[in-house]
């Protein structure tokens, strides 16, 4: 339990890993242990020789030999410097104020990837330049999801310019307003651009480029 939050990208290692860790997931938002509770991270279950520890961390897009890798080496490290593990909690990890909450686990792959680069601990474990290669990667598909433009953004990105343009935006309320309305100097302002865009084409890409030249030509074909 001690180096979850250090390997954590081994356990979540995409952007999209992180949308499970939400409360009634049934994924743990709480580095927590209880017993036959599925709130908690570490779940004791079972009796006799069915009595095992299930962690609930590791999701279905995680690689099993890095997940492996990562819990066996931090299960040892518990046993060999006898760690103990927190207070049992006792209720529902969702709930906070409880008394036994646990640390919460990263928010997002940017957050984990970060932990991950600075934890000595993964750095005995892998090597120096294992846990570099990783860091890498973790890094790199962390600031790929920040720099991209969702489809689901691109319809917002044109209602936005849409009524900006209606009022007044930055080329001002006068200029915008006989724009939008066909007037002025004969150039046809954002809203009228924008009406004539089928965003839908859009939707499927991740690239705002493709959009703003389209606009930036009709605007050169309207002078």
């Amino acid at each position: 339990m001690k180096w979850v939050p250090d390997f954590f990208p081994f356990y979540a290692p995409t952007v999209n890993s992180y949308k499970r860790f939400v409360s009634g997931s049934w994924a743990p938002t709480r580095l927590t242990w209880s017993i036959d509770n599925r709130t908690a991270s570490f779940r004791v279950v079972g009796h006799g020789s069915s009595l095992r520890i299930e962690f609930r961390v590791p999701g279905a897009d995680a690689n099993p030999y890095l997940a492996f890798a990562a819990a066996l080496a931090s299960g040892l490290d518990g046993i060999q410097n006898k760690i103990e593990p927190p207070p049992m909690a006792t209720g529902n990890s969702y709930d906070t104020g409880a008394g036994d909450d646990g640390p919460t686990v990263p928010r997002d792959l940017a957050e984990a990837a970060a932990r991950f680069k600075a934890s000595d601990f993964v750095a005995a474990a892998l090597g120096k330049d294992v846990q570099a290669h990783y860091v890498r990667f973790f890094e790199n598909e962390a600031q790929a999801y920040a720099a991209a433009v969702t489809a689901d953004l691109m319809p917002r990105v044109a209602a936005f310019n849409t009524e900006n343009a209606a009022d007044g935006g930055a080329g001002g309320a006068s200029s915008s307003a006989a724009d939008a309305s066909g007037g002025g100097s004969g150039k046809r302002g954002r809203k009228g651009i924008l009406s004539k865009v089928d965003v839908s084409r859009f939707q499927s890409s991740t690239k705002i480029e493709a959009l703003m030249e389209e606009l930036h030509n009709m605007r050169e074909n309207d002078a």
